[in-house]
Protein backbone atom coordinates (compact mmCIF):
# COMPACT_ATOMS: atom_id res chain seq x y z
CA UNK A 1 0.00 0.00 0.00
CA UNK A 2 1.34 3.35 -1.22
CA UNK A 3 1.74 6.45 1.41
CA UNK A 4 -1.11 8.04 -0.54
CA UNK A 5 -3.41 4.85 -0.24
CA UNK A 6 -2.60 4.81 3.41
CA UNK A 7 -3.73 8.64 3.48
CA UNK A 8 -6.88 7.88 1.63
CA UNK A 9 -7.86 4.84 3.88
CA UNK A 10 -6.90 7.15 7.48
CA UNK A 11 -9.29 10.03 5.65
CA UNK A 12 -11.94 8.09 5.30
CA UNK A 13 -11.48 5.94 8.64
CA UNK A 14 -11.93 9.26 10.09
CA UNK A 15 -14.91 10.51 8.34
CA UNK A 16 -16.55 6.85 8.85
CA UNK A 17 -15.77 7.29 12.61
CA UNK A 18 -17.16 10.66 12.92
CA UNK A 19 -20.68 9.52 11.01
CA UNK A 20 -20.81 6.61 13.65
CA UNK A 21 -19.92 8.44 16.33
CA UNK A 22 -23.11 10.38 15.39
CA UNK A 23 -25.47 8.09 16.00
CA UNK A 24 -27.44 7.13 18.72
CA UNK A 25 -26.47 3.53 20.02
CA UNK A 26 -29.57 0.71 20.46
CA UNK A 27 -29.76 0.98 23.95
CA UNK A 28 -30.33 4.89 23.76
CA UNK A 29 -33.19 4.24 21.82
CA UNK A 30 -34.67 1.47 23.76
CA UNK A 31 -34.87 3.71 26.56
CA UNK A 32 -37.32 5.90 26.94
CA UNK A 33 -37.14 9.60 28.81
CA UNK A 34 -40.99 9.47 29.46
CA UNK A 35 -41.31 5.99 31.86
CA UNK A 36 -41.88 3.75 28.91
CA UNK A 37 -38.95 0.96 27.74
CA UNK A 38 -38.83 -0.16 24.28
CA UNK A 39 -36.40 -2.52 25.77
CA UNK A 40 -38.99 -4.79 27.18
CA UNK A 41 -40.40 -4.88 23.93
CA UNK A 42 -38.72 -7.53 20.77
CA UNK A 43 -37.06 -5.39 18.56
CA UNK A 44 -34.23 -7.31 16.61
CA UNK A 45 -31.66 -5.63 15.24
CA UNK A 46 -30.16 -5.81 11.49
CA UNK A 47 -26.89 -5.42 9.98
CA UNK A 48 -27.23 -2.76 7.63
CA UNK A 49 -24.72 -4.62 5.30
CA UNK A 50 -27.21 -7.29 5.35
CA UNK A 51 -29.82 -5.29 3.57
CA UNK A 52 -30.98 -5.94 -0.01
CA UNK A 53 -31.50 -2.24 -1.69
CA UNK A 54 -34.31 -2.40 -4.02
CA UNK A 55 -35.93 0.97 -5.52
CA UNK A 56 -35.16 3.97 -3.83
CA UNK A 57 -38.40 6.39 -3.19
CA UNK A 58 -38.79 9.62 -5.05
CA UNK A 59 -37.91 11.48 -2.06
CA UNK A 60 -35.25 13.83 -1.00
CA UNK A 61 -34.34 11.11 1.32
CA UNK A 62 -32.08 9.55 -0.85
CA UNK A 63 -31.65 6.61 1.86
CA UNK A 64 -35.43 5.97 1.90
CA UNK A 65 -36.22 3.06 -0.10
CA UNK A 66 -37.61 -0.99 -0.55
CA UNK A 67 -35.30 -3.42 0.80
CA UNK A 68 -35.15 -6.90 1.22
CA UNK A 69 -33.16 -9.41 4.28
CA UNK A 70 -31.68 -12.47 3.21
CA UNK A 71 -33.15 -14.27 5.96
CA UNK A 72 -36.73 -13.70 4.27
CA UNK A 73 -36.27 -12.41 0.51
CA UNK A 74 -39.64 -12.91 -0.82
CA UNK A 75 -40.89 -10.20 2.43
CA UNK A 76 -41.27 -6.59 0.66
CA UNK A 77 -39.79 -4.42 3.37
CA UNK A 78 -38.80 0.00 3.46
CA UNK A 79 -35.68 0.92 5.22
CA UNK A 80 -35.22 4.63 6.48
CA UNK A 81 -32.75 6.52 7.97
CA UNK A 82 -29.81 8.04 7.71
CA UNK A 83 -26.35 6.88 5.55
CA UNK A 84 -22.54 7.62 5.27
CA UNK A 85 -23.13 8.65 1.75
CA UNK A 86 -25.64 11.42 3.54
CA UNK A 87 -23.23 12.48 5.93
CA UNK A 88 -20.33 12.79 3.06
CA UNK A 89 -22.36 15.13 0.52
CA UNK A 90 -25.22 17.18 2.79
CA UNK A 91 -23.85 19.69 4.80
CA UNK A 92 -23.55 19.30 8.36
CA UNK A 93 -26.89 21.30 9.37
CA UNK A 94 -29.27 19.45 7.30
CA UNK A 95 -27.54 16.39 7.92
CA UNK A 96 -28.44 16.70 11.44
CA UNK A 97 -31.93 17.45 10.74
CA UNK A 98 -32.38 14.51 8.64
CA UNK A 99 -30.67 12.03 11.49
CA UNK A 100 -32.98 14.05 14.06
CA UNK A 101 -36.21 13.52 11.78
CA UNK A 102 -35.75 9.86 12.00
CA UNK A 103 -34.92 9.57 15.55
CA UNK A 104 -38.10 11.84 16.39
CA UNK A 105 -40.63 9.55 13.92
CA UNK A 106 -39.03 6.77 15.77
CA UNK A 107 -39.26 8.29 19.34
CA UNK A 108 -42.78 9.26 18.10
CA UNK A 109 -44.63 5.83 16.36
CA UNK A 110 -43.02 3.70 19.38
CA UNK A 111 -43.49 5.99 22.39
CA UNK A 112 -45.80 8.95 22.54
CA UNK A 113 -49.08 7.81 19.90
CA UNK A 114 -50.52 4.56 20.51
CA UNK A 115 -51.58 2.44 17.44
CA UNK A 116 -54.57 2.52 15.32
CA UNK A 117 -56.08 2.21 12.79
CA UNK A 118 -54.84 4.20 9.72
CA UNK A 119 -51.55 4.83 11.35
CA UNK A 120 -48.00 3.86 10.50
CA UNK A 121 -46.67 0.80 12.74
CA UNK A 122 -43.74 1.24 14.80
CA UNK A 123 -40.99 -0.44 13.04
CA UNK A 124 -40.66 -4.02 13.63
CA UNK A 125 -37.01 -3.82 13.73
CA UNK A 126 -33.36 -1.24 14.40
CA UNK A 127 -30.63 -1.42 11.39
CA UNK A 128 -27.32 -0.93 13.21
CA UNK A 129 -24.01 -0.38 11.73
CA UNK A 130 -21.08 -1.76 13.73
CA UNK A 131 -18.12 0.08 15.54
CA UNK A 132 -14.75 0.35 13.53
CA UNK A 133 -12.95 1.04 17.47
CA UNK A 134 -10.36 -1.38 15.82
CA UNK A 135 -9.63 0.37 13.34
CA UNK A 136 -9.30 3.48 15.17
CA UNK A 137 -7.09 2.14 17.23
CA UNK A 138 -4.59 1.23 13.87
CA UNK A 139 -5.30 4.56 12.39
CA UNK A 140 -4.70 6.87 15.17
CA UNK A 141 -8.26 7.82 14.91
CA UNK A 142 -9.26 9.15 18.79
CA UNK A 143 -12.02 7.48 20.14
CA UNK A 144 -14.32 9.55 22.21
CA UNK A 145 -13.62 9.69 26.00
CA UNK A 146 -17.37 9.21 27.25
CA UNK A 147 -16.59 5.96 25.40
CA UNK A 148 -13.19 5.05 27.28
CA UNK A 149 -14.37 6.23 30.48
CA UNK A 150 -17.16 3.75 30.24
CA UNK A 151 -15.43 0.86 29.39
CA UNK A 152 -12.67 2.09 32.09
CA UNK A 153 -15.01 1.57 34.55
CA UNK A 154 -16.59 -1.54 33.17
CA UNK A 155 -13.17 -3.29 33.52
CA UNK A 156 -12.49 -2.26 36.72
CA UNK A 157 -16.01 -3.18 37.89
CA UNK A 158 -15.83 -6.38 36.21
CA UNK A 159 -12.82 -7.24 37.87
CA UNK A 160 -13.91 -5.83 41.58
CA UNK A 161 -17.28 -7.83 41.33
CA UNK A 162 -14.74 -10.88 41.16
CA UNK A 163 -12.54 -10.17 43.67
CA UNK A 164 -15.53 -8.62 46.59
CA UNK A 165 -18.47 -11.32 45.55
CA UNK A 166 -16.32 -14.43 43.74
CA UNK A 167 -13.30 -14.41 46.17
CA UNK A 168 -11.60 -15.32 42.98
CA UNK A 169 -8.82 -12.76 40.07
CA UNK A 170 -8.58 -12.66 36.84
CA UNK A 171 -4.53 -13.01 36.48
CA UNK A 172 -3.92 -12.50 32.76
CA UNK A 173 -5.99 -8.94 31.82
CA UNK A 174 -4.97 -7.39 28.48
CA UNK A 175 -6.71 -5.56 25.86
CA UNK A 176 -6.96 -9.17 24.01
CA UNK A 177 -8.90 -10.24 26.69
CA UNK A 178 -11.24 -8.01 26.75
CA UNK A 179 -14.31 -8.00 24.20
CA UNK A 180 -17.50 -5.44 23.17
CA UNK A 181 -21.36 -6.61 22.65
CA UNK A 182 -23.41 -5.55 20.31
CA UNK A 183 -23.83 -1.99 22.91
CA UNK A 184 -19.92 -1.62 22.52
CA UNK A 185 -20.25 -2.49 27.31
CA UNK A 186 -17.12 -5.09 28.10
CA UNK A 187 -17.04 -8.38 28.15
CA UNK A 188 -13.71 -10.18 30.00
CA UNK A 189 -12.84 -13.50 28.72
CA UNK A 190 -10.09 -15.91 29.11
CA UNK A 191 -10.52 -16.66 32.47
CA UNK A 192 -7.74 -19.68 32.36
CA UNK A 193 -6.07 -18.27 35.56
CA UNK A 194 -2.51 -18.12 34.05
CA UNK A 195 -2.61 -21.80 33.06
CA UNK A 196 -1.53 -20.36 29.68
CA UNK A 197 0.97 -17.82 30.84
CA UNK A 198 0.81 -14.08 31.54
CA UNK A 199 1.48 -10.71 29.68
CA UNK A 200 4.61 -9.52 31.07
CA UNK A 201 3.49 -6.07 30.24
CA UNK A 202 0.25 -6.04 31.97
CA UNK A 203 1.69 -8.45 35.00
CA UNK A 204 2.32 -6.87 38.46
CA UNK A 205 6.46 -7.40 38.53
CA UNK A 206 5.96 -9.16 41.61
CA UNK A 207 4.22 -11.83 40.61
CA UNK A 208 7.36 -13.21 38.34
CA UNK A 209 9.61 -13.80 41.62
CA UNK A 210 8.81 -17.03 44.02
CA UNK A 211 7.84 -15.05 46.95
CA UNK A 212 5.20 -15.29 49.73
CA UNK A 213 2.93 -12.50 50.51
CA UNK A 214 1.81 -11.56 54.31
CA UNK A 215 -0.45 -9.16 55.67
CA UNK A 216 1.23 -7.54 58.51
CA UNK A 217 -1.71 -5.26 60.49
CA UNK A 218 -0.90 -1.84 62.57
CA UNK A 219 -0.94 1.27 62.16
CA UNK A 220 0.42 1.43 58.45
CA UNK A 221 -1.35 -1.99 57.33
CA UNK A 222 0.77 -3.35 54.26
CA UNK A 223 1.86 -6.40 52.32
CA UNK A 224 5.02 -7.94 53.17
CA UNK A 225 7.17 -9.72 50.53
CA UNK A 226 9.39 -12.45 51.57
CA UNK A 227 11.40 -14.89 49.19
CA UNK A 228 10.96 -18.03 48.98
CA UNK A 229 13.93 -19.34 51.01
CA UNK A 230 13.75 -23.25 49.86
CA UNK A 231 14.41 -25.25 47.09
CA UNK A 232 12.80 -23.61 43.62
CA UNK A 233 9.24 -24.60 43.34
CA UNK A 234 7.14 -25.40 40.47
CA UNK A 235 3.39 -25.36 40.18
CA UNK A 236 2.94 -24.06 36.35
CA UNK A 237 4.66 -26.58 34.27
CA UNK A 238 3.32 -25.31 30.36
CA UNK A 239 4.43 -21.56 31.00
CA UNK A 240 6.27 -18.60 33.07
CA UNK A 241 6.36 -17.77 35.74
CA UNK A 242 6.87 -21.56 36.62
CA UNK A 243 5.62 -20.37 40.58
CA UNK A 244 2.30 -19.45 40.13
CA UNK A 245 1.95 -17.35 43.11
CA UNK A 246 -1.77 -15.98 42.98
CA UNK A 247 -3.17 -19.66 44.39
CA UNK A 248 -1.03 -19.59 47.80
CA UNK A 249 -1.44 -15.55 47.67
CA UNK A 250 -5.82 -15.76 47.61
CA UNK A 251 -5.35 -18.34 50.25
CA UNK A 252 -2.92 -16.21 52.97
CA UNK A 253 -2.91 -12.62 51.62
CA UNK A 254 -5.58 -11.66 49.43
CA UNK A 255 -4.25 -8.29 49.68
CA UNK A 256 -1.72 -9.14 47.65
CA UNK A 257 -3.22 -11.04 44.64
CA UNK A 258 -5.74 -7.46 44.81
CA UNK A 259 -2.75 -5.25 44.75
CA UNK A 260 -1.70 -7.56 41.75
CA UNK A 261 -4.65 -7.21 39.71
CA UNK A 262 -5.11 -3.63 40.18
CA UNK A 263 -1.44 -2.99 38.30
CA UNK A 264 -2.73 -5.40 35.29
CA UNK A 265 -5.70 -3.11 35.52
CA UNK A 266 -3.48 0.17 34.87
CA UNK A 267 -1.37 -1.35 32.72
CA UNK A 268 -4.68 -1.91 30.71
CA UNK A 269 -6.39 1.08 30.86
CA UNK A 270 -3.14 2.59 29.72
CA UNK A 271 -3.44 0.33 26.74
CA UNK A 272 -6.81 1.36 25.96
CA UNK A 273 -6.62 5.08 26.71
CA UNK A 274 -3.26 5.65 24.78
CA UNK A 275 -4.90 3.45 22.14
CA UNK A 276 -1.94 0.87 21.86
CA UNK A 277 -2.50 -1.39 18.89
CA UNK A 278 -1.24 -4.82 18.88
CA UNK A 279 1.02 -5.78 16.40
CA UNK A 280 1.09 -9.87 16.35
CA UNK A 281 4.41 -11.16 15.75
CA UNK A 282 4.67 -15.39 16.11
CA UNK A 283 7.09 -15.40 18.61
CA UNK A 284 7.30 -11.99 19.74
CA UNK A 285 5.17 -11.57 23.38
CA UNK A 286 2.12 -9.32 23.02
CA UNK A 287 3.28 -5.34 24.08
CA UNK A 288 6.84 -6.32 24.50
CA UNK A 289 8.12 -3.11 22.33
CA UNK A 290 5.92 -0.93 24.59
CA UNK A 291 6.49 1.14 27.51
CA UNK A 292 4.61 2.60 30.40
CA UNK A 293 4.84 6.29 29.04
CA UNK A 294 1.84 8.91 27.55
CA UNK A 295 3.11 9.68 24.21
CA UNK A 296 1.65 13.15 22.57
CA UNK A 297 -1.10 10.98 21.00
CA UNK A 298 -2.68 11.15 24.53
CA UNK A 299 -2.81 14.73 24.91
CA UNK A 300 -6.41 14.54 25.05
CA UNK A 301 -6.65 12.52 27.95
CA UNK A 302 -7.18 14.47 31.28
CA UNK A 303 -4.39 14.94 33.30
CA UNK A 304 -6.43 13.20 36.59
CA UNK A 305 -6.90 10.07 34.25
CA UNK A 306 -3.49 9.59 33.54
CA UNK A 307 -2.74 10.03 37.54
CA UNK A 308 -4.52 6.98 38.64
CA UNK A 309 -3.53 4.81 36.02
CA UNK A 310 0.22 5.87 37.15
CA UNK A 311 -1.26 5.41 40.95
CA UNK A 312 -2.03 1.43 40.01
CA UNK A 313 1.34 0.99 38.17
CA UNK A 314 3.60 1.80 40.90
CA UNK A 315 6.69 -0.71 41.30
CA UNK A 316 6.20 -0.87 45.22
CA UNK A 317 2.32 -2.74 45.21
CA UNK A 318 1.53 -1.22 48.79
CA UNK A 319 2.05 2.59 47.39
CA UNK A 320 -1.09 1.38 44.29
CA UNK A 321 -4.33 2.38 44.88
CA UNK A 322 -6.80 0.58 46.23
CA UNK A 323 -9.16 -1.35 43.74
CA UNK A 324 -12.14 0.28 45.76
CA UNK A 325 -10.87 3.51 45.35
CA UNK A 326 -10.43 3.06 41.04
CA UNK A 327 -13.88 2.07 40.98
CA UNK A 328 -14.97 5.07 42.65
CA UNK A 329 -12.86 7.24 40.62
CA UNK A 330 -14.21 5.53 37.38
CA UNK A 331 -17.69 5.70 38.63
CA UNK A 332 -16.97 9.38 38.65
CA UNK A 333 -15.86 9.92 35.68
CA UNK A 334 -17.77 8.19 33.41
CA UNK A 335 -20.88 10.16 34.69
CA UNK A 336 -19.36 13.57 34.06
CA UNK A 337 -20.63 12.59 30.41
CA UNK A 338 -24.16 12.00 30.85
Amino acid sequence: MTTRDSTRKAEEATAYSKFYHSLCSVQDILSSGNGSDLASKPMPAIPFESLLFGEAFNSLRSSAAKVKIASDPARDLVFKGVSFKEYLVLEPALYNCRRDGTYRELDVLCKKIPSGPHIMSPPEALVVIRSDDEDDVKLGIRIPLAKKAKWCYQIVSGIYHVHTNGQSWHQDLKPPNILLDDNEDIIIIDWEQGIGGTNTFTAAPETYHDVDAHYSEGEKSKVLYIPHGGPPRMNNIISTPHWDVFPTWSVHCRKAVELAEVYSLGATMFLTLEQVALEYVPGIEDYSRTSLVWSIASRDIPQPWKDVVDACVRQDPNERISMKELLLFWDSERHKFD
